[in-house]
This record gives C-alpha cells, sequence and structure tokens, in this order.
C-alpha cells in the first residue's frame, strides 16, 4: 500500500475592503490568520470546519504560560486571543497536537463572523465588510446549514462540511465510503495517515482516486476519496483539495456559500452543476 502523509490540525457594498494584517497568503493547502495574544504574534490556521472559536498547540501554549495540564485531546485554558480590531476569542482550547507547523486555529465561529474570500489560485484569502454585490448577482451559491461549522446544503444530499483544515478532496462516512471502496479493484485502494482533533489524535484511513464522482446534482472528474477521519460523524466532508477548484465567498452571517470555477482548474472541473 502506497501511504500518503497528511497533517491535518483536523468563518452592502460595491467593492470589498479587506481587514489589514488579519489575512495571510494561502500557502497551498491551510489559510493562515494573524492574531496576538498580549505583545505576542500568532500563526493561525483558519479551519472551517472547526466548531471550537480558538485552539492552539502545545509549544504556542506553552510559551504563553498555559501548558496542557491533563491528557485529554483537547483541553480548555485562559489565553487571550485577539484577531484584528475585534474582541478577544473565547473560549481557547489547547490541542494535543505534534510537530504543528502553526501556533493553532481559528475556527467557523470567528471566521463566520464576516464574509471570508478565498482565492485558492492567487494564493491569498481576505475578509470584507460585505460580498461584493457582482458575486451575489452573478456567482452560483449554495445556502449554509445552521450548523457551528461551514455547511452548504448540496441539493440531494444535505448538509456537508466545508474543511478548509482537511487537505484532500472527498471525505465520505463510512458506510458511503464502503459502497465506493467495494466497487474499485483492490489495488486502487490506497491509505493516508495524519493527526487531528477532530479524530482523537493520529488515525490511519484508506482512500482511492476515482476518474468521476458524483455527488447530488454534481459531478466532477480526477477526485481523491477518502474514508472519513472522523469515525462518528455522518456527514460528507469537502476539504482543500476539492474548494481549491473555485473560487469562493463564505458569508457566515447571510448563510451563504458563493462559488465559481476556475478556468481549466488542475485535477478537473465541474462537468454538471445544479
Amino acid at each position: 500500500m502506497i501511504v500518503l502523509p497528511l497533517l491535518l490540525l483536523t468563518a452592502c457594498s460595491e467593492t470589498t475592503r479587506p481587514v489589514p494584517l488579519e489575512a495571510v497568503p494561502v500557502p497551498g493547502v491551510l489559510p493562515y490568520v494573524r492574531a496576538w495574544s498580549g505583545q505576542r504574534e500568532l500563526r493561525m490556521g483558519a479551519d472551517s470546519g472547526s466548531e471550537l472559536p480558538a485552539v492552539l498547540f502545545p509549544e504556542a501554549a506553552d510559551a504563553l504560560g498555559a501548558p496542557p495540564r491533563t491528557d485529554a485531546a483537547v483541553q480548555p485554558c485562559a489565553v487571550p486571543i485577539r484577531v484584528g480590531p475585534q474582541a478577544p476569542v473565547a473560549p481557547c482550547y489547547v490541542a494535543l497536537a505534534a510537530h504543528a507547523p502553526m501556533d493553532g486555529l481559528l475556527g467557523w465561529p470567528v471566521l463566520g463572523r464576516r464574509p471570508w474570500h478565498l482565492d485558492w489560485a492567487r494564493g491569498r484569502h481576505e475578509f470584507a465588510d460585505a460580498v461584493p454585490r457582482e458575486v451575489q448577482r452573478h456567482w452560483a451559491s449554495l445556502p449554509l446549514a445552521p450548523r457551528a461549522h461551514a455547511a452548504p446544503m448540496i441539493p440531494g444530499v444535505g448538509a456537508c462540511m466545508l474543511d478548509t483544515g482537511a487537505p484532500h478532496d472527498i471525505y465520505l462516512p463510512s458506510d458511503l465510503w464502503k459502497r465506493v471502496a467495494a466497487s474499485l479493484p483492490p489495488q486502487a485502494i490506497r491509505c493516508y495517515y495524519g493527526e487531528s482533533p477532530a479524530a482523537g489524535g493520529a488515525f490511519v484511513a484508506e482512500c482511492a482516486r476515482v476518474r468521476s464522482f458524483r455527488l447530488g446534482n454534481f459531478r466532477w472528474r480526477n477526485v481523491l476519496v477518502c474514508e472519513s477521519f472522523c469515525p462518528d460523524y455522518p456527514d460528507i466532508i469537502l476539504g482543500c483539495g476539492f474548494l481549491r477548484r473555485w473560487e469562493l465567498w463564505l458569508d457566515g452571517r447571510q448563510r451563504r456559500l458563493y462559488y465559481r470555477p476556475y478556468a481549466g482548474a488542475s485535477g478537473g472541473s465541474v462537468l454538471s452543476g445544479g
């Protein structure tokens, strides 16, 4: 079996006004946001799949005087974290993750406060006061379910978690994954592994690349379909590999996802949609 390595540390005007110092370029997968605790600047991953407002990893928590106190995978801590001019994020937690390439994560309760623009092709993202009228009028859109994480409602499927903290394409709950795996030759099945607070720590799961995959009214080419890293989570998860096929606007206040495909996107494009 080939093992795919993974570190899964698994928010009206004509123009937008980016919020200074909040967003930083998208470094390939997980977007980053600048935050502060006192005078210390923090590099926080922007995780739309997280229901926790803020999560620190042990090294940063220790430097801020709040080291993990128990063996629990996720535990509360009393560290004030500020993002731009907003009020301090609360509550904050510590997640036991080894070798994390960032100080922590900001979840959907923070990311969904204002419209969030994700432009993967240009390696940037930003927060704005409003979704541009041009986007509202001309882009395709889906409603967001009233969840504590970003969850677009896909026709014929229902709510799917939109997870910028997950690097691959699509993650299926166990029953759906078994159906996909049963339709593939055994040599097509691979494994991926990683570490995620949502999975309770380290995990290994199966995956396979398929030529075409249908999800409700949508069909895509060349998709990496994975067994979910959250064994008890019942919904389909859409990860970064999948999301990079579109330019996105996520409006948590109005509960709307706006999207348009990139022309000639790597790995295939939307063949049909509704």
